[in-house]
């Protein structure tokens, strides 16, 4: 389409007292006469002028018994007006309808009488009608100031870098294992707790014996070292959790103990469950023998069923909360472990089962006793959430490279490989896994999408399977590790953590974009960034492993913690209790909940407070108004008119907006932007005025003239409601 402009875009401003705006008209005549002449030359005739103001944009009604009370008038003879926006009307004889355009504003018309006076007195009138700008009316009206928040670039708040033993011969640093958050002891201050493996002499992490440590969240400073003050060794690639089994205000750590018989080749290895009191720094139960589990082994809390206190399920055994073995996942053949990654979820899927049920190891599902419900064939990670929003829970596992999709009665919906980078040889499908699913709203719809970390990209699917977007990452190492969703700039879309093998990264959750990354070197186990509150301020922080790399290098591994250094980020749960995390499976003080356990907003999602909003301020209110005379001609080949822009609110406005005109085609039905028109400040109960005035070569089917921020810049105004002509 070819745009001729026809005449310049303009904006005259009027003053703000008693000024207002209106259309063009053209001048002309009018005239009538009365019904009857019943005067006489003898008739004193009396000649009167009286002026009046009116205001553009408004109807007004000129009553002259109003105007002349002392007058006493009969009929009327003749009445003249010298412009067509001055009406007539024989229902109210005496009266002028004044309508005044905008480009009328600072004119004046003439409207004259002759009339039929009472008392043999007749009356020749003239009334000087005068034109001001529209009425704006000021009232007070309060704005809304978006949160305060920060940017998405983060800075290191402090790095713990691994315990080297006293002989200077073993240092523990490799931090496969995901930290856990919460406050063990009562006290209102947040702990951290990981488990460090040999970074030197050795660089192995799994099945080897490993130091459980207990961090400050204020700066990393270890609070607890178990090898340093209780000689104790834990397994080393196992996420443990923390809860407050007995209720007494200290939580307990739960993690595994390996059993290493180097007497035998090769070496055997058999595993206990270890629950140490932080109360006393001891374990607190006698330790609970021959579970059946897999390497790396990670043990799930929850309150299995429904009478206030946890259950521990770890490999094929159900704990109390006492130490002791109440049910096994049904028989050895029902439960199935795998090479690695033995782990459970634990949430409400099936609603003909009683309490909670647990998906172990990937599509194992058992009831909270422990019975077998169904089984799928994927092998892997597992996580529940209501994808699709329609009141049913579905279950998503990953896999053997693949990801799974089942209803909660077992119907496999759909299966998906991940994506592998075609330029490079495929992974071996025996050793392709993927890492654990992160359920949540990735692009904030109505939905529910999974993310998930493959080989070679980080990769978004819609609950039906269709991929939403992909970046590339490195993890050929082990493909499987986590990743962590949260809406750190409170902008109403998440961002998504995720650490490969060599940055820790932070992807704008709709589109995949890096919004931040810096060196963070993993070997890529099981891992994944931590988001929760864990300091004073409101603002959230990110606690991640940093595993090192094989050599001794004592920059590296241990545990890394950024945050927002304005400290604007927003706020969260202060607790992380294990590697299957629900929010809403834990209390804040490490306790079971009273409610049943929600996964709405989705799997290893923490819960996110409401911004706090700034108080309301008081603030200009724009308005655009448009002229009576449609803008566009009657073929759609031009445009030319006057619009006003008012300002109702009792500030007076700045000059961060402007005004965008669009056109509609006809023959397309698309929208067409025709120009936009700076604006500057328009004073409380004031207004500004602006000509446009365009043709086109093909019709257009409608005119839109709006007021908009520019770009780049948040513009304060009580609504923009009122922002556009139509």
């Amino acid at each position: 389409m070819s745009l001729k402009p026809l005449m310049v875009l303009f904006a005259v401003v009027l003053s703000s007292c008693s000024n207002k705006a209106g259309f063009t008209s053209n001048h002309q005549v009018k005239k009538e006469k009365a019904s009857s002449d019943i005067s006489s030359p003898e008739t004193p005739v009396r000649e009167e002028k009286r002026s009046v103001q009116v205001s553009s944009l408004e109807e007004t009604s000129v009553d002259l018994t109003k105007v002349f009370p002392q007058f006493k008038f009969a009929s009327v003879k003749t009445r003249n007006a010298s412009v067509d926006w001055i009406k007539f009307s024989d229902d109210a004889p005496f009266s002028v309808l004044v309508k005044p355009d905008l480009n009328v504003i600072g004119t004046k018309a003439m409207v004259e009488f002759e009339i039929f006076g009472q008392e043999f007195v007749d009356y020749k009138i003239n009334v000087e009608v005068s034109v001001k700008g529209p009425n704006v009316l000021a009232q007070s009206c309060d704005f809304q100031p978006l949160p305060v928040v920060g940017d998405v670039k983060p800075e290191l708040m402090w790095h713990w870098k691994g315990y080297e033993t006293d002989d200077k011969l073993m240092r523990f640093a490799t931090t496969y294992s995901s930290p856990v958050v919460g406050d063990l002891d009562g006290n209102g201050e947040i702990e951290i707790v990981s488990i460090a493996s040999q970074i030197f002499p050795l660089y192995r992490y799994s099945q080897e014996n490993a130091v459980l440590v207990v961090l400050s969240a204020k700066d990393g400073s270890v609070l607890w070292n178990s090898h340093k003050d209780a000689g104790m060794f834990v397994e080393s690639s196992t996420t443990p959790a923390i809860a407050d089994l007995d209720g007494d205000g200290y939580a307990e750590i739960i993690t595994n103990k390996l059993n290493i018989n180097t007497a035998v080749t090769p070496r055997t290895i058999s595993r206990e469950l270890m629950i140490i009191d932080y109360k006393t720094k001891a374990p607190k139960y006698p330790n609970v023998p021959g579970f059946l589990c897999g390497p790396d082994c990670m043990p799930a809390v929850a309150d299995l069923d429904q009478d206030g206190k946890f259950e521990i399920v770890i490999g094929n055994m159900i704990v109390s909360h006492e130490g002791k073995v109440v049910a096994t996942l049904s028989t050895n053949s029902a439960y199935e472990t795998i090479p690695n990654r033995n782990t459970a979820s634990i949430a409400e899927l099936v609603a003909q089962s009683e309490g909670l049920e647990i998906v172990a190891n990937g599509s194992q599902v058992f009831s909270a006793k422990g019975t077998l419900l169904w089984k799928g064939e994927c092998k892997g990670f597992s996580a529940v959430a209501d994808l699709d929003k329609d009141s049913q829970p579905e279950l998503v596992c990953i896999g053997g490279g693949k990801v799974y999709r089942y209803e909660s009665d077992g119907q496999l919906m759909w299966v998906n490989d991940l994506p592998q980078d075609k330029t490079r040889n495929p992974i071996d499908p025996s050793r392709f896994r993927g890492g654990a699913p992160n359920l949540g709203n990735f692009d904030n719809d109505d939905a529910l999408e999974i993310g998930t970390a493959g080989g070679d990209f980080y990769v978004v699917y819609n609950h039906d399977g269709s991929i939403v977007w992909q970046t590339a990452t490195k993890d050929r190492s082990s493909h499987s590790t986590g990743s962590t969703v949260f809406d750190f700039n409170g902008d109403g879309k998440v961002e998504v953590a995720y650490n490969d093998e060599e940055q820790l990264r932070i992807y704008d959750g709709g589109t995949g974009t890096i919004l931040f990354e810096v060196p963070n070197y993993s070997g890529t186990l099981w891992e994944y960034p931590v988001v929760a509150n864990i300091d004073e301020t409101d603002s959230v922080e990110i606690i991640v492993s940093a595993p090192g790399s094989g050599a001794n290098d004592a920059q590296q591994g241990g545990v890394k913690v950024f945050r927002d250094p304005s400290n604007k980020w927003a706020s969260s749960r202060k607790v992380w209790n294990q590697y299957s995390y629900y929010p809403s499976i834990v209390t804040e003080d490490l306790k079971s909940p009273k409610d049943v356990p929600s996964t709405a907003s989705g799997f290893r999602v923490n819960t996110q407070d409401s911004l706090k909003l700034p108080p309301k301020v008081s603030a200009p209110d724009l308005v655009m108004q448009s002229s009576f005379a449609p803008l566009l001609d009657t073929a759609g080949k031009s445009v030319d008119g006057l619009v006003v822009v008012t300002n109702r609110g009792l500030l007076a406005s700045t000059e961060d907006w402007e005004i965008q005109i669009t056109a509609a085609k006809v023959s397309e039905n698309s929208l067409v932007k025709l120009d936009t028109i700076a604006g500057s400040v328009v004073n409380s109960a004031d207004f500004k005025l602006f000509a446009i005035k365009y043709s086109f070569e093909e019709p257009m089917s409608a005119v839109s003239v709006q007021i908009v921020p520019k770009i780049g810049v948040e513009f304060r105004e009580c609504s923009d409601r009122n922002n556009t002509t139509n």
